[in-house]
């Protein structure tokens, strides 16, 4: 997993949902590294069953981020 670039830290995990892998990571995006966001994106895999790599993304899992309300 790449780094966010805006977080000291992913301490990423990992979990099956019905059959699909989910990637758990945190990130910067509210602040740096003492205010951060909780992201989930898909996991794909390889034939061979490799993982292939899961970009950070900023539409998540149901295709919109909503920011934390302050």
């Amino acid at each position: 997993m790449e780094r966010s670039g805006n977080c000291g830290s992913n301490h990423p995990g990992v979990a099956n949902f019905n059959g699909e892998w989910y990637l758990f990571y945190h990130t910067g995006a509210n602040g740096g590294d003492y205010n951060r966001a909780v992201c989930v994106d898909k996991m794909t895999f390889n034939a061979d069953g490799t993982i292939n790599p899961v970009p950070f993304s900023k539409e998540g899992i149901f295709g919109t981020a909503e920011q934390p309300k302050k």
